[in-house]
């Protein structure tokens, strides 16, 4: 897995804009032909949970905090910042973690990651939000 994963990788840093395309989508093609049935189907409908978790996470500006932090947050920590119950809070940010919208470093402390930069832009946000 790591030599295909080094391979793509690199592949992805030398290839212009068409080529990058490409190789998202044939990765994507080919992580459906390997669903089973059930991810399928998971996938489908956790559609809107993500949609609706991401919007909460804006109006939180978890994705801020977390771009603005130069290191890990724990839970706790972001609780403050965001003025979250930090039950709910952990609960939000174990889904984002899954879809690789934010990283989780240790159990509950999380950073940033490209997605989690990108959607901490003000541009990025109102497209997901209106």
């Amino acid at each position: 897995m790591d030599a295909i994963f080094n391979s793509v990788t690199a592949l992805a840093k030398g290839a212009d804009e068409s080529m990058r395309k490409q190789i998202i989508n044939g990765l994507r093609d080919l992580s459906y032909s390997i669903e089973t049935p059930d991810d399928t189907v998971t996938r489908i409908w956790s559609g809107h949970l993500i949609s609706a978790t991401v919007r909460t996470a804006i109006n939180l500006k978890l994705f801020n905090h977390l771009a603005d932090s130069q290191t890990p947050l724990d839970l706790p920590k972001l609780s403050d910042l965001t003025k979250a119950n930090p039950v709910l809070l952990g609960r939000l940010c174990r889904c984002l973690a899954a879809h690789a919208m934010i990283k989780e470093t240790a159990l509950d402390e999380y950073a940033a990651t490209n997605i989690t930069r990108a959607l901490a832009t003000p541009g990025n946000q109102g497209c997901i939000k209106h």
